[in-house]
Order: C-alpha cells, then structure tokens, then sequence
C-alpha cells in the first residue's frame, strides 16, 4: 500500500498533468507551483526548486508526446514544421536541463517568477 506521500505526489502530478494538457500550459503555470506550494500546505515535506524543474520536465516531455500521437491521428499536425522546429527544441531542451546544474535554486525560482509574470500578461 503506499504511504499517503505518494499518494499525495501522485495526485498533484495528475491534476497539474491533466490541466497543462487540457488549457496547454506547462510547468511555469501549474506544475511548479503545486509542487513548491501544494505539498508543505498539506504537511509534506517540499521538494527542491531543482526537483521540481527535473518534474515539470519529465511531464512536459509525456505531455508533447501523447499529444502529438493523438493529433498527428486526427490530422492536426504540420509534420514538416515539426521537422523544422524538433531538431532545435532538442537542442534547447538538452542545453536547458545541462545548464540547470549551474544555477541556484534562488536563480532558478527567480526565472520561474519572471515566465509566470509573463505568462500571466
């Protein structure tokens, strides 16, 4: 049986999975916040700022997957955009996590706060 941690993790990953899925918005907007939030609210221990980036990442990455198989099926998919665009979004994507290493969790909390303002205008 799991411990009500994960389950607690389980859910929050399911309802911020579901909603960057459904509305199109990613770890700056739900995933993260749930995560730095959410979980000391309900008496959790937290997760680093760099846990959190490693979460939203790995669901981001299931998220443009399946939603690719699905809308490539029902023809909704530029492929030959996507083509352009894979290549250089794997390279920013790599480049991204590498570099994570190198920031601070104060830096990195900073770079959220500023793409969740801009989001938000």
């Amino acid at each position: 049986m799991l411990e009500p941690y994960y389950i607690t993790v389980i859910f929050i990953s399911m309802g911020a999975a579901f909603f960057s899925g459904l509305l199109g918005i990613g770890g700056v907007i739900i995933v993260f916040p749930s995560f730095l939030y959410l979980m000391p609210f309900l008496g959790f221990k937290h997760f680093t700022v760099n846990e959190i980036t490693g979460i939203a990442a790995i669901q981001s990455f299931a998220g443009i997957f399946f939603s690719y198989i699905n809308h490539r099926k029902i023809g909704n998919i530029n492929v030959k955009l996507v083509k352009t665009v894979l290549p250089i979004g794997l390279i920013g994507g790599v480049a991204g996590a590498v570099s994570a290493k190198f920031f601070s969790e104060q830096n990195l909390l900073i770079i959220y706060m500023i793409l969740l303002v801009i989001a938000t205008t």
